[in-house]
Formats: C-alpha cells, sequence, structure tokens
C-alpha cells in the first residue's frame, strides 16, 4: 500500500512545538550529528531571526508520522537595491558540521523529490547549502536527483573534520600518539604540577548557568588575543546571545564543559557537544599564562580520556586543519558544499559566471606551488 506524503512549511510558533517530535525523528534518522538538533537548531533561529531572515523548514508527515524535515532558512541580501533572497541550512553561520536533511530510513527518494519540488517553486536566487558530507541524505539522495531534473548547480569540498576513532583504553589512545606528542603531553604535565600545588581536571554537564558560558568566552578572548593576528569569528554578541540561548534548552546529556583548574582557578575551558555517542570538540579558551606548558594540549588528552570513559564512538574536531588536532586525529570526514540556481535566464547567466569564476581561480591556484597540507608537515615532524 502506498503511503500518501504531505509537505508543510513549519511556521514559527509550530517550530517552537517541535522539540519531541523533532528529536525523535532524528534518532531514527540515520544523522549522528548534534547540530541538527532541535536544540540547536532553535537557539540559532532565535539569535538570527529578523526582517532579512525567513524561516524555510519543510516538514513531510506519511499517514500517520513525521518522517522527514528539511531545516533552512532565507537571507534576503540587496543587490542594487533589488532584494535577493538566499537559502542556507538552519545553523550554518554558527560552525555547525554535518548538516543535512533529516528523512527516517526507507522515505528518503520520495521525501528528497517533494523538498525539491518545493524549492522550484520558491522565490530565491540561489540555495546554498554548506558542512554536509558524502554519507549525507543531501550528496546520496539530492545530488542524483538534481542531475536527472537538469538543475544548474556548483559543488565544491568545503572542509575537513579530522577526528578520533575512540579507543577503548587510555593505553590504546597512548599508543596511537607519536612518541613525540606522548613525550611532550607527560613534559607539561609535570612541570604544571611541579610548579602548582593543585591542578584538577573536571566536567560540569549542561545545567543552564551562564556562569561557564561566560568563563568559555572570556578565555577564548584572552587565547585568541594572545595568539592570532586576526578578529575571532566567535567572540562577538551574537555568538554570547547564541550560546546563551543554547544553555537555556539544551539537556544535561548535550555536552559539558572541561574545565582545567590550577588553585582553584579556571585557566582552560572546552566546550563539548554529544550526540549518540559521537562527541563533538566545539570551541576552547585558555590562559595565556599557562601556555608554556601546553595547558590547551594537555587539557585536550583528558577530554579524550573522558569521552573513552564514556565509551563514545567518535570524537570529531570538527572543521579546520589546525596543527594541534593532528595530533589527536586519526581519520577525518571530508565536508562538501552546494550552490543550486534559480530557474531561468536569471539563474543560468548566475551559473556560468560562478563556472567560469571558479575555473580562474583554480588556474590561478595550479600556477602557485603547492603548499604541503597541515597534515602533512605533522607526519614530516613525527
Amino acid at each position: 500500500m502506498s503511503l500518501d506524503y504531505k509537505l508543510k512549511a513549519i511556521s514559527e510558533t509550530e517550530f517552537a512545538s517541535l522539540q519531541t517530535e523533532w528529536n525523535k525523528l532524528l534518532l531514527q534518522s540515520c544523522s549522528r550529528s548534534f547540530f541538527l538538533k532541535w536544540e540547536w537548531l532553535y537557539s540559532y533561529w532565535l539569535s538570527i531571526k529578523s526582517d532579512d531572515n525567513k524561516l524555510v523548514i519543510l516538514a513531510v508527515k506519511d499517514d500517520v508520522d513525521l518522517v522527514a524535515i528539511a531545516p533552512f532558512y532565507a537571507v534576503r541580501r540587496s543587490c542594487l537595491g533589488i532584494p535577493i533572497w538566499k537559502i542556507k541550512f538552519l545553523g550554518e553561520d554558527v560552525a555547525s558540521d554535518y548538516l543535512d536533511f533529516i528523512v527516517k530510513p526507507g522515505h528518503e527518494d520520495k521525501c528528497v523529490q517533494l523538498f525539491l519540488d518545493e524549492f522550484a517553486n520558491m522565490a530565491f536566487s540561489t540555495i546554498a547549502l554548506s558542512g554536509f558530507s558524502r554519507d549525507s541524505i543531501l550528496h546520496r539522495y539530492g545530488f542524483p536527483e538534481l542531475a536527472k531534473r537538469r538543475w544548474h548547480f556548483l559543488a565544491s569540498i568545503a572542509n575537513k573534520c579530522p577526528e578520533i576513532a575512540l579507543p577503548r583504553s587510555e593505553n590504546e589512545l597512548i599508543g596511537q600518539l607519536s612518541s613525540n606528542t606522548r613525550y611532550n603531553l607527560k613534559r607539561r604535565e609535570k612541570q604544571l604540577r611541579k610548579e602548582y600545588s593543585r591542578v584538577e581536571f573536571s566536567i560540569v554537564e549542561f545545567n543552564k548557568n551562564d556562569e561557564l558560558v561566560d568563563t568559555l568566552f572570556r578565555l577564548h578572548a584572552a587565547r585568541w588575543d594572545s595568539m592570532e593576528h586576526r578578529a575571532s569569528t566567535f567572540n562577538n554578541d551574537f555568538r554570547r546571545d547564541f550560546h546563551r540561548n543554547l544553555n537555556a534548552v539544551a539537556g544535561s546529556d548535550d555536552g559539558f564543559f572541561a574545565l582545567a583548574q590550577v588553585d582553584d582557578k579556571i585557566v582552560s575551558i572546552i566546550l563539548v557537544f554529544h550526540f549518540r555517542g559521537h562527541y563533538f570538540f566545539y570551541q576552547n579558551g585558555w590562559d595565556p599564562q599557562f601556555s608554556k606548558f601546553s595547558i590547551g594540549i594537555v587539557h585536550l588528552f583528558y577530554v579524550v580520556l573522558y569521552c573513552i570513559s564514556r565509551n563514545g564512538d567518535t570524537f570529531s574536531m570538527l572543521r579546520g586543519e589546525e596543527s594541534y588536532k593532528f595530533k589527536f586525529a586519526n581519520a577525518a570526514t571530508t565536508l562538501h558544499s552546494i550552490v543550486i540556481f534559480e530557474h531561468g535566464l536569471v539563474g543560468k547567466a548566475a551559473y556560468w559566471t560562478a563556472r567560469m569564476w571558479r575555473s580562474a581561480k583554480m588556474i590561478g591556484k595550479a600556477m602557485i606551488k603547492k603548499k604541503p597540507s597541515v597534515a602533512e608537515q605533522m607526519k614530516k615532524q613525527d
């Protein structure tokens, strides 16, 4: 018997009341991303809603249940005085990774077709989506459907997320590290404990107290200002407001703050999210006074140990190939992006313009001597 699928747009009021049903569907899906949870996406919407941002969440129900969600929003920008709408993943601009459609297994083909049918009727300039993997519903089912419909789109690699396939014990973890990393971890911690009498590493699960949110922002700003020569995209009022909204709705199992305390003073803090046995290292900060002890790396080691003790499956360090991540990572997930252009002459012209610009950039890069990646540099050092 064929199912009767019904698609509808979700209003802001409906979104606010959808927490239980949304997360139930996410648990039924194949997704392993915390960044698709209702708590994360609803908090993001509360932080960005304005006249220039429009909620575009599509939901599909079969005869009985909610079976699919497309969690998007539209951003309005002006071009030569003409308002232009771009559709994006909800949550994309707060470093959300592993984004996707949320679909109950067995309903992928039909629901993706319904989503694309709806998009074809929308007034948009582009659909620009980023942060999804090759295992996503968007990549596995959306790409073939777009090609079948002959829509104009450009796909590319966006980022890589270094990951740790978590072992079962501390000894196994230590065995996975390079001899140089093992030596430095042991030496730096020994120096720290020699100089300070009380050194403690602890975990505080989410408890709706904003004090640790403020501590994270304070120590992140201190660390960033001491080491970087550019503005932080994290340390701003929008991000602080977003994390306060999230802290108000997140459950204790959604993640934790890891603290490193020296003589009862917090000198390092790490924010980690959790979903279905997968841990996500989202942000950190530390007192620059403790940089000589490599406090960030030593603290991260203890956080990974804690996730192992909780029988975690993976520990993702999310987007970016910073060198410190490769001291621990033994795998990586590639994230992709796609730009889908509107139908008609304007969209077709925009597609070919973007394609020619991309070709020009690729030629330019090929003419510049290739610099080894961070991962390659780390291998050479070890």
